[in-house]
């Protein structure tokens, strides 16, 4: 369900930027999220482990981000959901544009500090 998973992620990067979002907070968003995305668990105890699994990866994930704000104090996130499109030829791993294996993705975010 990397679906939840990136929805959580993008609300905890949401500015203002805050690192303290404590249990009860993350779990409330993820409730949210499988609401809005008609996700719906017909065992609740599958869903309550992966809620547990996807609220301990937030914590991690907000650890992360707040030592990295401390070490990078000037850094900024610029994009988000920025979309990439390229090929990468087997035989060499070059990338370019086009001629190889398609690959289409995402980048969450992309920071710079100027």
């Amino acid at each position: 369900m990397g679906v939840i998973e990136h929805a959580l992620l993008e609300v905890l990067s949401k500015e203002p930027r805050r690192f303290d979002w404590n249990t009860f907070e993350i779990e409330e968003i993820l409730e949210s999220i499988c609401k809005e995305k008609k996700i719906q668990f017909f065992d609740r105890n599958v869903w309550l482990s992966l809620r547990q699994k996807y609220r301990n990866r937030a914590k991690r994930f907000l650890e992360f981000e707040k030592n990295w704000k401390t070490q990078f104090p000037a850094s900024e996130i610029f994009a988000r959901e920025q979309e990439v499109i390229f090929s990468i030829n087997p035989e060499t791993g070059d990338i370019s544009e086009f001629g190889g294996v398609p690959f289409r993705g995402k980048i969450d975010s992309i920071e710079s500090d100027g």
